[in-house]
């Protein structure tokens, strides 16, 4: 192809992939079509027709692609290594491979089952991380869209736990499930897992940015977030948002601007609850119950701990916050590695007294960690019979799993709850992938996560948008344990991952009104 002809190709598959990503962030986050009634569907059947029209689009760059491959000396033996494309690679011929050998090849391949997403979706959404990864620019365009997208979704969560019926999207909801669903993204867990995804990279840019009106824009848009998350009530989001309060102290420590942004992002947390606190004083009877951790952070004493941390912040920074930030930035590392060390000793924990749990006593410390099917609202449940479902397969069924959309055909009776429930998919990622996708899948997906995750935290102080990789990231692993694999936020990460790794992962200059931010760099 002659010069001319790359430069209207990449001009039209640049373009085509803003566009696309604009629509997913913008529009596909609120779509439905009768309130709360259809949104597997509605969900589903946007983000194919949306991500096969895209395809479409890039039939050029593909044709490109190959005529540049086929030009190559060395077509099929390329240097191995393991890299997130790798990776998403692996997790491309899982899905194939587990489609193939699923229990029901047209469930797995095109079935809707819950909020669970098919073979067809996932394929499109590896498609999407390779498409973002090569032509997508992170221009102000597509931060307006990021936070418009997810602000919306936000204040419609927050009218309606406060017992508004924003535009009347509950109505016909039973009354024991109004305050489950929220928002056009399914039940609470999903809201979690989407909220995980969408704040993170905002409050990173809070605490970098250069210009006034981004901050303030910013710390509005913190503000709503956190206010969502205390109102959608699931214990991971509240658990996560804490955890990344903490995790973000660590990069804070680099320079005194990030430390001094870093303590105004604890004082809007603390803003965001007692604007909660003062909400319950006057109009508790119409609100929505809190329960669980929302509650209990919420009491007069936690509020008190919070202010006194907030104002200690305030007065060490003031007063010696200069030296105090060096010298913890001497032995950050460290802190992160005993960190890391604390967690892996725990899990390691966990998992022997799960196995050993027949010859604990009661009285044993380790007794304390054995997951019951109470455990987490019941997950324990969930997680106990689909391990043992797995430990039980044979091993072929262990490395290609039993397809997308196929849990109940493969647990059988076991997916039932004394109750009669029936549960679609164990609630935690770890468990669904390696159920629905086998420990090829398993290995592709959390290698491709884990991988991007590893490289920003190598190169994060190089490149400062690496800081919004690792931050992200590592918040989203953290709630996957105890949440699903959905179509809700399935385009979001992504779309993410592909701007992650991607060499148009910037973000706009301060001179690209209205100013975002970080310096320009590229990854």
């Amino acid at each position: 192809m002659d010069k001319s002809t790359n430069k209207i190709i990449d001009w039209v598959s640049i373009n085509g992939t803003s566009l696309y990503i604009l629509i997913m962030l913008v529009v596909f986050p609120v779509f439905n079509t009768n309130k709360f009634f259809n949104l597997d569907d509605d969900k589903t059947n946007f983000f194919l027709v949306a991500t096969i029209t895209y395809a479409c689009f890039m039939l050029l760059a593909v044709v490109k692609a190959i005529l540049n491959w086929l030009k190559q000396d060395n077509l099929f033996l390329p240097p191995f290594k393991f890299t997130p494309a790798t990776f998403a690679l692996l997790l491309l011929l899982a899905v194939i491979l587990s489609t193939i050998f699923s229990l029901n090849i047209r469930k797995s391949l095109f079935g809707v089952v819950s909020r669970n997403v098919s073979s067809l979706c996932l394929l499109l959404g590896i498609m999407v991380f390779f498409a973002v990864r090569k032509y997508g620019v992170f221009h102000k365009l597509i931060l307006w869209g990021w936070m418009a997208g997810s602000a919306i979704i936000y204040i419609i969560g927050i009218f309606c736990a406060c017992g508004i019926n924003f535009f009347h999207l509950q109505d016909g909801i039973i009354p024991s499930e109004i305050a489950l669903f929220l928002t056009p993204l399914s039940n609470t867990n999903c809201n979690t897992c989407y909220v995980c995804l969408a704040l993170p990279p905002i409050i990173v840019l809070y605490m970098t940015c250069k210009d006034r009106f981004s901050q303030i824009l910013y710390g509005i848009y913190i503000y709503v977030a956190i206010l969502f998350i205390y109102f959608i009530k699931t214990d991971a989001a509240i658990l996560t948002l804490i955890f990344g309060m903490i995790l973000l102290g660590y990069f804070a420590l680099e320079s005194s601007d990030w430390a001094e942004r870093y303590v105004q992002i604890a004082g809007i947390y603390f803003g965001a609850k007692l604007t909660i606190k003062i909400l319950l004083f006057f109009f508790e009877k119409k609100m929505l119950y809190f329960h669980g951790t929302s509650l209990f952070l919420l009491t007069g004493k936690i509020l008190i701990l919070d202010l006194l941390c907030c104002l200690l912040l305030i007065v060490i920074w003031r007063w010696r916050g200069g030296l105090l930030r060096e010298k913890l930035a001497g032995i950050r590392k460290h802190l992160l590695i005993a960190a890391f060390a604390i967690a892996l000793l725990t899990i390691l924990c966990i998992l022997y007294a799960n196995i050993m749990s027949g010859r604990l006593t009661k009285d044993s410390l380790l007794q304390r960690l054995v997951i019951t099917d109470m455990t987490f609202n019941e997950r324990g449940y969930m997680w106990r019979k689909t391990v043992r479902a797995l430990l039980d397969a044979p091993l072929g069924r262990k490395l290609v799993g039993c397809g997308l959309n196929c849990h109940v055909d493969f647990l059988g009776e076991n997916s039932y709850f004394p109750d009669g429930k029936i549960f679609y998919e164990p609630h935690c990622e770890i468990l669904q992938i390696t159920l629905n996708i086998g420990l090829i899948g398993l290995v592709g997906y959390f290698g491709l996560l884990i991988s991007t995750l590893v490289n920003a935290y190598k190169n994060w102080k190089k490149s400062e948008p690496q800081i919004i990789t690792a931050f992200t990231l590592s918040l989203f692993l953290v709630q996957c344990l105890t949440n699903a694999f959905a179509i809700y936020h399935l385009p979001l990460l992504f779309i993410f991952l592909g701007f992650a790794n991607g060499k148009g992962f910037k973000v706009p200059e301060k001179s690209d009104r209205p100013g975002f931010g970080l310096k320009s760099r590229q990854n």
